[in-house]
C-alpha cells in the first residue's frame, strides 16, 4: 500500500506564506475590487476571514516560534500597543499588521518579496481580467482634470498602488542583473500605470525611488556616506513633523501652504478638517471617513484623510506614530549597517508616499513593515548616529 507524502511542513515560514496568500487574496478580491459592489456579502466574508487569519497567526506565534527573553519582551510591546489601539477601533488592520510582523521573524525579506511579487501580480491579472471580460465594472472618475481608471479595482489608486509595488519589488529582485532594456521596460510600465490610474503622488514617488535604485546599482558607495546615511535615518520623523507643520501653515493661510494644498489636491485642507473634528489621543479612536465614491452613492459629502502620518496619529494614537517613527529609524540604521540600501529605498517609497496616501500603514501595501521585527532596540542617541554614520 502506497502512502502519499506531503512536502508541506508545519513550520513558521510555511504557515506565514500560507496566511499571507490568504489575506492578500481576501483583501484584493473581497475588499478592494468591484466584486464587492457586485456581491456585497463578500465584504462580510472578508471580515470573517480576518478573524480566522488572526487566530491562526496567534497560534503560529505561540507554538511555532522560538524566543529568548529579550525577543519575547520586544514582541509583547508590539502586541500590547496593538491591543490598546484595537480597543478604540473596529478596524482590524492594526492587529493584522502586528501579527504578520511578529510572524515574519526569521524569514528572509528577499524571499518574502520574491513570493509577494508573484502573488500581487496574480491578483492584478485576475482582477483586470475580470474587468476586461465584462464580469465586473471598470470604475472611472475625473478628479481635478485627470481621468482615472481602476480596471476592476474599487479605486484607481488601489490599482496604481499594487502596480507600483510590483515594479519596485521586481527591480529590487533583479537589480544586480538588470540591463538597459529592463530599465526601459519598467519605465514604460510606470508611464502606462501613471496614465491609467492617474495616481500622481505614488507615480512620481516611484519615479524618484526608481532613479535612486538605478544610481545605487552603479554608485553603491554614495548611499553609505555620512550625509546620505543621516538623511535616510531621520527622514521618517521629518515627514511626520512636516505633515503637521504644513497643515498648521495652511490653517494660518500662509501662501506657500495654500499652493501646496492645490498641488496635493486639497490634502492639507482635508487633514485640517479632521484635526479640528478629532482630538489627538495617546491610543487613537474611531474616525469616520467617506470616500468620493461612497459620498456620491449616498448623496453626502466626502471625508477623506489621505496623509498617513495624520491619519495614523488620529486613528491609532500619538504613541503608535512616535513608536513607528523610532522603529523605522532603527530599521534603516540596521539595514545600512548590513549594507542593504536597496531595502532602505523600498522603505523610503512608503515614507514619502505617506505624505499623500495612507498606504504606508497598511501591511498589504507596505510590506517593508515586515522587516521591523528585525530591528535592534539598542540605546540610540545623536552621538550614536554620528559615530555610526562615520563607519
Amino acid at each position: 500500500m502506497y502512502r502519499i507524502k506531503s512536502s508541506f511542513k508545519l513550520n513558521n515560514s510555511n504557515i506565514f506564506f500560507l496566511l499571507w496568500t490568504a489575506y492578500t487574496v481576501l483583501y484584493c478580491l473581497f475588499n478592494s475590487s468591484e466584486l464587492v459592489y457586485k456581491y456585497t456579502i463578500l465584504r462580510r466574508f472578508f471580515n470573517f476571514g480576518q478573524y480566522g487569519i488572526s487566530i491562526i497567526l496567534i497560534l503560529n506565534i505561540i507554538f511555532l516560534n522560538k524566543y529568548n527573553l529579550k525577543s519575547m519582551l520586544k514582541y509583547l510591546i508590539f502586541a500590547l500597543l496593538s491591543f490598546l489601539m484595537q480597543l478604540n477601533s473596529t478596524d482590524m488592520s492594526m492587529l493584522i499588521l502586528t501579527l504578520f510582523v511578529i510572524s515574519a521573524k526569521g524569514i528572509d525579506f528577499k524571499k518574502i518579496i520574491k513570493f509577494d511579487v508573484i502573488l500581487k501580480l496574480s491578483m492584478v491579472v485576475i482582477i483586470v481580467g475580470l474587468c476586461l471580460s465584462g464580469f465586473i465594472d471598470n470604475y472611472s472618475a475625473e478628479i481635478n482634470g485627470n481621468f482615472k481608471q481602476a480596471l476592476g479595482f474599487s479605486h484607481p489608486n488601489t490599482f496604481g498602488a499594487l502596480c507600483y509595488i510590483i515594479l519596485i519589488e521586481y527591480t529590487i529582485i533583479k537589480l544586480n542583473n538588470m540591463k538597459f532594456i529592463h530599465f526601459v521596460g519598467v519605465g514604460a510600465l510606470w508611464y502606462f500605470v501613471l496614465n491609467i490610474s492617474g495616481s500622481r503622488t505614488m507615480g512620481y514617488t516611484f519615479a524618484l525611488i526608481y532613479i535612486l535604485l538605478i544610481l545605487y546599482k552603479y554608485f553603491p558607495e554614495t548611499f553609505y556616506k555620512l550625509p546620505t546615511k543621516i538623511g535616510f535615518i531621520i527622514v521618517t520623523p521629518l515627514m511626520m513633523v512636516a505633515s503637521f507643520f504644513a497643515v498648521k501653515m495652511y490653517d494660518n493661510k500662509i501662501s506657500w501652504a495654500i499652493q501646496l494644498d492645490n498641488i496635493l489636491t486639497t490634502r492639507l485642507s482635508s487633514a485640517l478638517k479632521f484635526l479640528k473634528l478629532y482630538d489627538i489621543k495617546l491610543f487613537g479612536q474611531e474616525i469616520e471617513t467617506i470616500s468620493t465614491r461612497a459620498a456620491n452613492m449616498n448623496h453626502t459629502r466626502t471625508m477623506i484623510l489621505d496623509n498617513a502620518y495624520i491619519r495614523g496619529t488620529l486613528m491609532y494614537g500619538l504613541i503608535f506614530m512616535i513608536f513607528l517613527c523610532i522603529t523605522y529609524m532603527m530599521l534603516i540604521r540596521y539595514l545600512l549597517k548590513n549594507r542593504k540600501a536597496e531595502y532602505v529605498l523600498f522603505s523610503l517609497y512608503f515614507i514619502f508616499v505617506g505624505i499623500g496616501e495612507s498606504y504606508m500603514i497598511n501591511i498589504i501595501f507596505n510590506i517593508t513593515m515586515l522587516m521591523l521585527i528585525e530591528c535592534k532596540f539598542e540605546r540610540f542617541s545623536l552621538t550614536d548616529l554620528i559615530k555610526f554614520s562615520k563607519k
